[in-house]
């Protein structure tokens, strides 16, 4: 769904918790910022609340 979207927050927070409880947090990080980026480059926004709430959520 990622390649087909890039900026589907909702793909994206799926593959990062995927990545978080298999312990890959660094792979998550780096998927969170490939979002934010897609999300600034095509749409010019920033990831919505629920992105950053369960991206700071899943780092600690």
């Amino acid at each position: 769904m990622i390649e087909i979207d890039p900026t589907d927050e909702v793909a994206h927070r799926e593959l990062m918790r995927v990545q978080i409880e298999s312990g890959n947090r660094q792979a998550a990080i780096r998927q969170f910022e490939h979002l934010r980026r897609a999300l600034r480059e095509e749409l010019g926004v920033s990831p919505d609340a629920n992105t950053w709430s369960s991206t700071r959520r899943s780092w600690r």
